[in-house]
């Protein structure tokens, strides 16, 4: 019996490290509002700062625009088609209510040199790498704030 619950803390141990171990990115959350769009972007990060992936979420309050649902619906199809083909992208969107979701996330591994620049709007290293400050100075130039966790 003994030798069962050894065994046992033996291997609760060895899954435990094996789960921190997988967990190694890191992430940081920029955050903005403007003129009723809100803008929330997260990118995760290895430890040598080179980003894993980005998640950008646009959420659109109606009754804070003088807009109507179906222009907010035609501007996330026209978005979901220039993307749609793009390698490393996925791109989702919900309308509820009064609010649009727009969530875009780019899974950088997957994505060519070209669509990383284009897509991100930021220069790529010679290894395919988007440097994490490099991204988060495009962010900070577009007005949003990084958010402590």
């Amino acid at each position: 019996m003994k030798k069962i619950k050894k065994i046992s803390l033996i291997m609760v141990v060895m899954m435990s490290l094996l789960l921190l171990s997988a967990c190694g990115n890191k992430t940081v959350v920029y955050e903005g509002e403007e003129m009723g769009f809100k803008t929330k972007v997260t990118i995760e990060y290895d430890k040598d700062k080179n980003v894993q992936k980005v998640v950008r979420e646009a959420k659109i309050n109606f009754k804070e625009l003088p807009v109507s649902e179906e222009e907010i619906e035609q501007l996330a199809k026209e978005s979901e088609e220039n993307i749609k083909d793009v390698k490393g992208i996925n791109f989702k969107y919900n309308i509820k209510d009064s609010e649009s979701t727009m969530t875009a996330t780019y899974n950088i591994k997957d994505m060519s040199k070209e669509d990383k620049e284009t897509n991100l709007r930021v220069k790529v290293d010679d290894k395919g790498n988007v440097k994490l400050d490099e991204l988060e100075s495009a962010q900070e130039d577009e007005g949003l704030e990084k958010k402590d966790k």
